[in-house]
């Protein structure tokens, strides 16, 4: 037998058909909405002919809708009650969208006009095999929805209107995540990955904004500290500088990041006591607080001959915030610079091409 012979069949490309009025796409949006809507699904794809199936809409996914319907019926404050067969349902019908060359990146328009993805919707509602699946057949972490969000932007949040609270179901998605490699702290990092290695949409950065801002603001903003401190201590994330602006010109310095940055410390040293106002000005134990002008400031200090311990045990910790930034930068009533995700125009749009646009600002700015 020739080694041709043993070669996989190539998987067959789509033909794809402008026909936005797709007819089984109306009956997907239909069925769900039936009793027992979720298994339907799963049987109407599974007997659609091909021809069909090829007249969906190359962003559609029939995907959405059940895990919408799966977490908007069963989430809790404090996790979710779906039934044990529910979730190997829609397990077969990620897996049936796979076989029938479905994208797992496409979505869905619901609730008015909120374009969703199936990732990223499975992370905000916490169910972890969902956002496992997907990742393991290929989704691109890194695809944003029609509010900006990643899936690790929606795995922070509480869909059960408790924003200040962090469920252990929505803390689990956040670190599969960071165990499956597909969210770093690091800018540069996340370039590369995206640019070069992984692939358009590969990695999600862990600053990046979604409309409402990065997801460590949002929970700054939240007094969700539970979130604050998962972001902080495993995923290594620290404060940026528009971030800082942002909670400077809103009036949170005092209120929200005082606060949270005492919870932070608390954590690190394993319950014991802190004293929030020492934190007005830098030590290690708070550097995540600090932006990145603080490691411009270090890099000059050593450039012009000054040891780097002395500018940081000497001089540093005797200056506060305010002292990394002009009056202009802080008391400027001139809008902040685009956030990454702020166009949503189209729901093609992924982090990459958002970082250009931040790029190109930058540039010419």
């Amino acid at each position: 037998m020739s080694a041709l012979s043993n070669s996989p069949t190539p998987k067959r490309k789509r033909k794809r058909t402008n026909n936005r009025n797709s007819t089984l796409k109306t009956e997907f949006d239909h069925t769900i909405n039936l009793p027992g809507g979720i298994r339907r699904t799963l049987d109407l794809l599974r007997n659609a002919p091909t021809p069909s199936i090829d007249t969906l809409p190359p962003n559609y996914s029939p995907l959405v809708s059940p895990i919408l319907l799966a977490g908007s019926t069963y989430t809790r404050r404090y996790g979710n009650r779906i039934p044990s067969n529910l979730i190997p349902t829609i397990l077969e019908l990620i897996q049936s969208c796979h076989d029938r060359n479905i994208s797992l990146n496409g979505g869905n328009v619901m609730g008015g006009d909120q374009f969703h993805r199936p990732l990223i919707l499975a992370a905000y509602y916490g169910f972890v095999p969902l956002v496992h699946k997907l990742l393991t057949l290929g989704a691109k972490a890194d695809m944003a929805d029609g509010m900006g969000r990643t899936a690790l932007h929606a795995a922070l949040q509480n869909p059960a209107g408790q924003p200040h609270f962090l469920r252990e179901c929505d803390r689990n998605v956040a670190r599969l995540l960071l165990e499956q490699n597909v969210v770093t702290p690091h800018l540069t990092t996340w370039r590369r990955r995206n640019n070069h290695e992984g692939g358009l949409g590969s990695i999600i950065y862990a600053s990046a904004d979604s409309i409402s801002g990065s997801i460590l603001l949002m929970s700054i903003k939240n007094k969700n500290w539970a979130a604050v401190s998962f972001l902080v201590l495993e995923l290594g994330v620290t404060l940026t500088d528009r971030d800082y602006l942002d909670l400077y010109r809103g009036g949170h310095l005092q209120r929200k990041l005082m606060p949270a940055i005492a919870v932070v410390r608390m954590e690190m040293n394993k319950g014991g006591g802190v004293d929030a106002s020492s934190s007005l000005s830098w030590s290690k134990d708070v550097a995540w607080s600090y932006p990145p002008t603080w490691n411009v400031a270090v890099a000059l200090c050593g450039g012009c001959g000054l040891p780097e311990d002395v500018f940081r045990n000497h001089i540093v910790p005797y200056c506060s915030r305010e002292w990394f930034y002009s009056d202009d930068m802080l008391l400027s009533d001139k809008p902040l610079p685009p956030r990454l995700a702020a166009s949503m125009g189209s729901e093609d749009r992924d982090m990459l091409s958002r970082g250009e646009q931040w790029r190109d600002f930058q540039r010419n700015g």
